[in-house]
């Protein structure tokens, strides 16, 4: 998959989780987060990826932008 993009109202964790190993083959996840504990989750869910941008709204809310690591170069 080349770009996910997630915007689920709080549950965009959850959904991380369960795509399990396909996220390792996604070159770009955009995922909008609500809270600063959701953001966290989000970087412990992808580490393969590394954060390239975010854009910030609020301290507790934004989308952040994650590019695969071996894509980086």
């Amino acid at each position: 998959m080349d770009v996910l993009k997630i915007d689920a109202a709080g549950a965009e964790a959850d959904i991380l989780d369960r795509l399990g190993s396909r996220l390792a083959r996604t070159r770009v996840v955009l995922v909008d987060y609500s809270r600063g504990s959701l953001r966290r989750q989000v970087d412990a869910l992808l580490t393969g990826h590394e954060l390239f941008g975010a854009v910030v709204r609020s301290p507790a809310a934004g989308t952040l932008k994650y590019v695969r690591a071996d894509l980086l170069g």
